[in-house]
């Protein structure tokens, strides 16, 4: 048995499917990822990404404990489950309408994340950067805010993006809810992992408001049908990051 075959999601499920028309609990779009005790770090259950020095270093002291990336139509494959196909794999509870990775479903995200056990954070891309293996607890979605924490919302218009509180459309983000530091390599050299250095993170998920970002919405991305096919992806924010 593979170390993909022993990682699971745990997630609550709607009874019946989701009424689309009333406002979701985004809170619920949390996914606990739970693993058998002999699982380690490899390249399936493993993501990789850079980060800034001053982030990791909150995340080895455990003041920074979730870690953020938008979706984009150029990361999204990394996040999202997709069959060999190119399918998305969707929750159960979503009803059989149309669907895009932009489309804001009054805060229902339908798609389901890939159960990464760790993520591989690496400070820049030298040789000799700091890098280390953090445990991910749980997995959860949210639409991007503007910088006073408002949802982003708009529509598409033949004159461009109309951007309005009702709006059909959001930039959505994944959130790695983070746990204990693994494997830590300074300049990158392996450490011995002194674990009294780091705090380990609560695993229970609990709901914090995400710091305002000056950033607005990020990149949206669409996923036209499932056959694949792309629609022009344009950008929300000339600040937009990951």
């Amino acid at each position: 048995m593979s170390n993909s075959d022993k990682i699971r999601l745990k997630y609550e499920l709607s009874d019946g499917f989701v009424d689309l028309s009333k406002p979701y609990n985004t809170d619920r779009l949390y996914y606990e990822v739970l693993a058998d005790n002999d699982v380690q770090p490899d390249k399936e259950n493993t993501l990789y990404l850079t980060i800034r020095g001053k982030c990791f270093n909150e995340i080895m002291s455990a003041e920074k404990t979730v870690e953020y990336r938008d979706i984009k139509d150029t990361t999204y494959r990394k996040y999202l489950q997709i069959d060999g196909s190119g399918n998305f794999n969707l929750r159960d509870d979503f009803p059989d309408v149309d669907y895009a990775l932009d489309f804001y479903y009054n805060g229902y995200f339908p798609f389901l994340p890939k159960p990464y056990k760790y993520l591989k954070l690496a400070v820049g891309y030298n040789k000799d950067r700091d890098w280390a293996i953090v445990e991910v607890v749980g997995i959860s979605f949210e639409p991007a805010t503007d910088k006073n924490g408002n949802i982003v919302r708009f529509n598409e218009t033949k004159s461009g993006l109309h951007f309005t509180p009702d709006g059909e459309l959001a930039a959505w983000i994944i959130a790695f809810h983070l746990g204990k530091v693994v494997e830590y390599y300074p300049n990158g050299v392996k450490a011995k992992l002194d674990q009294s250095n780091f705090s380990e993170p609560a695993v229970k998920y609990e709901k914090r408001s995400r710091p305002a970002s000056s950033r607005g919405a990020a990149t949206s991305a669409r996923h036209a049908d499932a056959m694949g096919k792309s629609l022009p992806i344009k950008s929300l924010s000339p600040n937009s990051t990951g």
